[in-house]
């Protein structure tokens, strides 16, 4: 066998080695970073206002994430602006009574669950309005 060969019959052995130990590296980079598979889903934790609601909206109520060790949650007005933000080691949180929110009116809120080691993640965001007629 020629000196080219063998070096070709080498590079095929070796090859597949490197690129899944690359691979598996890329993993567990991955893995460590977001903090584990937990954390990579995304889940759906906002619970209460969603969708068309009757009478004022006093708080907010979400799912508690696994491992979180508090909560920021943003509320959002019509035109997009946020109009408000808290933050709560809880799964619900008290809107301040001065924040205006109005029958008819689209508002999105979002829960973001920030954890110990400063990784954050945002659920997707919620919507949620008041019925005309039923603000008491």
């Amino acid at each position: 066998m020629s000196r080219e060969k063998k070096g070709r019959s080498r590079a095929r052995t070796t090859l597949p080695p490197i690129l899944a130990g690359g691979g598996i590296l890329l993993l567990l980079l991955f893995f460590l970073r977001t903090g584990g598979a937990g954390r990579t889903d995304t889940v759906r934790i906002p619970i209460s206002p969603v969708g068309p609601v009757d009478g004022p909206v006093r708080e907010l109520v979400w799912r508690r994430q696994a491992g979180a060790s508090r909560f920021t949650v943003d509320l959002f007005g019509s035109g997009g602006g946020r109009i408000w933000s808290g933050v709560s080691r809880d799964t619900t949180i008290l809107l301040p009574e001065g924040i205006p929110l109005e029958e008819g009116s689209v508002y999105r809120w979002r829960v973001t669950a920030h954890f110990p080691d400063g990784v954050s993640q945002a659920a997707p965001d919620e919507t949620f309005h008041i019925r005309p007629g039923t603000e008491r």
